[in-house]
């Protein structure tokens, strides 16, 4: 597959990841018992886990397709995204900060960590509503 068809098609994942995301963190917790409220919020980690993976890899795509540029890892590819000005520096930050919290929940559970990541769910969501905005304003 060319890297164009690649990229589009990630892309298109990507972006159905992020809404189904995002739609998540719109329901409504309350109408939940204790028990269903756990697994509501495994599944919004979940969905963040592997839509922060979704957006490093369309980054990694991206910057081999238009920079000929060839990079391993989630911050190294956000790092080239930024220096390549596909996104500008306050998301490149925030992105960054989404992979932190999405490595630190792939590596170990603690439930301390596990709850200060809920807590940033919807800036994260926005933080790639925004990327996904970036990279259509670049046209690519």
């Amino acid at each position: 597959m060319e890297l164009s068809e690649r990229y589009t098609a990630l892309l298109t994942d990507f972006e159905k990841a992020l809404k189904s995301f995002s739609n998540a963190l719109e329901m409504d917790k309350n109408k939940f018992s204790v028990e269903e409220l756990d697994l509501f919020q495994n599944g919004c980690i979940q969905k963040f886990e592997y839509t922060t993976e979704l957006a490093w890899k369309l980054g990694k795509v991206l910057l081999e397709w238009n920079a000929g540029e060839m990079q391993s890892s989630p911050k190294q590819v956000i790092r080239a995204m930024f220096s390549y000005n596909f996104i500008d520096e306050n998301l490149s930050q925030c992105l960054l900060k989404t992979i932190e919290d999405r490595n630190a929940l792939s590596h170990v559970y603690k439930e301390e960590l596990y709850e200060s990541v809920l807590v940033h769910l919807p800036a994260h969501a926005d933080c790639l509503q925004q990327y996904l905005v970036q990279l259509k304003q670049k046209g690519v």
